[in-house]
């Protein structure tokens, strides 16, 4: 490997560590952790890279303009997270309005790109891995629908990846997606460079170890080890898509898609493994699948209500059933969240791969009964 090489994969590296060392001090906060790589990543881009900001959406762009279309396109990306943002703005959750106001500003980045290419060539880029994502969530969580009985509303679960795309889609331009692909791959690997494929697993294997400081659940060993070869099957298509097309729209369309699949496979799955301020889910005994993440979601048809007892939908609660802490939520039967006893209800949980936390009111509080402990929540 030549020293010039060398030195840009010693940039790449040090690059994620700080970030996730960056992450452990913020104790597993991954609203602000996220939040945390748009400076990062520009910081990299201008200080380290020394190219211009344009160039991590469209790697040969000459300037970044957006005609008529672009700029319609855009407000429409925009409108489902500045919906969410406004309603997180009112609850005063700022690390979760900064999030959603990322993605509003990412509509714009995202017009650009697919503004720079066509619908079609979008489409092709980001089939193959997509596709590997899919079939890598159907089978595990798919497996775990089928170990545990869980019933299956294929309505909810299609507006759960509608809903999940909306807003992975334009985040992905300033959050993840642009840093792993738009700025590691792209430093990693210049066109026309053999190894292609030693630094695809480069840059995969840490977007895997990127996840470190918001993910628990699992041995560490095995933990690193889960995260690390997902990330590989997932990520290294991810870089090809972006080497071959030089657009980051593709990549970006799937890894929103494989993402919003995801969170539509887990409506209903009870699930175990835990974090400091996250749940992260591990469907049937701690299975380990992808690692995106994203903030606690507003409330919906698909998510807990609030002023309900947290109990099963036969009235018994965690400690009735014998189960772990709750992890996830229930079917909407089921009001809610099983919660083990003695211990409070999370703040969020974290799914497998833009990581998806369901909320709980800031005002729930523990009730301790005769069989445990349950949390209600206000209205």
């Amino acid at each position: 490997m030549r020293a010039a090489d060398s030195r840009r994969v010693g940039e790449a590296v040090g690059f994620v560590a700080t970030w996730v060392l960056l992450g452990y001090l913020l104790q597993g906060n991954a609203d602000l952790y996220l939040l945390l790589g748009i400076p990062l990543t520009i910081a990299f881009q201008v200080l380290v890279r020394r190219r211009p900001v344009r160039e991590l959406w469209v790697r040969d762009a000459t300037r970044f303009v957006l005609d008529r279309r672009g700029w319609v396109l855009a407000l429409l990306l925009a409108l489902t997270p500045a919906y969410f943002g406004t309603q997180a703005l009112i609850e005063g959750d700022w690390s979760l309005t900064g999030w959603y106001a990322a993605a509003v500003a990412g509509a714009a980045a995202a017009a650009f790109a697919v503004r720079s290419s066509t619908v079609s060539a979008v489409v092709r880029s980001a089939a193959l891995p997509l596709a590997v994502g899919v079939v890598g969530n159907v089978v595990v969580l798919g497996g775990a629908h089928l170990a545990t009985g869980t019933s299956v509303d294929v309505v909810a679960m299609l507006g759960a990846a509608l809903k999940s795309l909306a807003l992975y889609f334009p985040l992905t331009f300033v959050i993840e997606e642009v840093a792993f692909r738009g700025a590691l791959d792209a430093h990693v690997h210049h066109p026309g460079e053999i190894r292609g494929w030693s630094t695809a697993l480069l840059v995969s294997a840490l977007w895997g170890l990127w996840h470190l400081p918001v993910s628990s659940g699992l041995p560490f060993p095995v933990l690193v080890l889960s995260l690390v070869v997902w990330h590989c099957l997932v990520g290294v298509p991810l870089s090809f898509a972006w080497r071959r097309s030089g657009n980051l729209a593709g990549p970006a369309l799937a890894h929103a898609g494989l993402d919003a699949v995801r969170n539509a496979l887990m409506l209903g799955l009870r699930v175990q493994g835990q974090t400091r301020s996250n749940l992260a889910i591990r469907p049937v005994r701690a299975i380990a699948v992808g690692g995106s993440v994203e903030p606690r979601a507003n409330h919906g048809p698909d998510q807990i209500e609030p002023d309900q007892t947290r109990r099963d939908h036969d009235g018994r609660s965690a400690h009735d059933l014998g189960v772990p802490p709750a992890l996830g939520p229930l079917p909407r039967r089921s009001g809610g969240l099983l919660v083990r006893p003695g211990h409070r209800a999370p703040a969020g949980v974290v799914l497998p791969s833009l990581w998806h936390r369901v909320p709980a009111h800031r005002h729930c509080r523990d009730v301790r009964t005769r069989s445990g402990c349950v949390t209600t929540c206000p209205p």
